[in-house]
């Protein structure tokens, strides 16, 4: 597994940049049409309900890539429990 710290002041930036990340590796052009991308969104935090379904979502195979993406959208608003769970999953 690989992860990617991107950080900006700007997280439109940050997320732009993370996008175009993503369809380099798929060589897609729009990575969110993509079945093995998948995006967390503040709404208007991350929860750990989020987490663990991004963590459900990281077990399961690739469908038509070698790899997923997943983008963590502004992860400072992850809620404590969701930043722990993070860490978990990144173990």
């Amino acid at each position: 597994m690989h992860a990617f710290l991107l950080v900006h002041s700007d997280p439109d930036t940050v997320f732009a940049a993370a996008i175009k990340r993503a369809a380099d590796i798929f060589d897609h052009p729009d990575p969110a049409t993509h079945p093995d991308f998948t995006s967390l969104d503040p709404n208007p935090s991350i929860t750990i309900t989020d987490v663990r379904e991004l963590s459900s979502w990281t077990a399961r195979l690739p469908i038509k890539s070698a790899t997923k993406v997943a983008i963590i959208n502004q992860a400072q608003t992850l809620t404590l429990p969701a930043q722990q769970a993070i860490l978990k999953t990144l173990e």
